[in-house]
């Protein structure tokens, strides 16, 4: 019974952490107005990330997920 609800777990922060960086992929292109796939070359991403209230609450959140998923 336990390595099932572990293997859930491990499914349930994956899609979490997949659907995070897509969620910042559309943030970034919503926010640049370019397409989601032209974010990487003009360093919108970075911008985001480091210069937005929502990029550190981003990073914040995608570290707990990270730890989450060590532990």
């Amino acid at each position: 019974m336990r390595v099932h609800s572990a293997w859930f777990m491990l499914g349930s922060l994956v899609v979490i952490a997949v659907a995070s960086i897509a969620f910042l992929f559309y943030e970034a292109s919503i926010d640049s107005d370019a397409a989601p796939w032209l974010v990487l070359g003009n360093h919108v991403l970075l911008s985001l990330l480091v210069r937005s209230r929502f990029g550190i609450i981003w990073l914040f959140r995608f570290i707990l997920i990270f730890v989450a998923f060590v532990l």
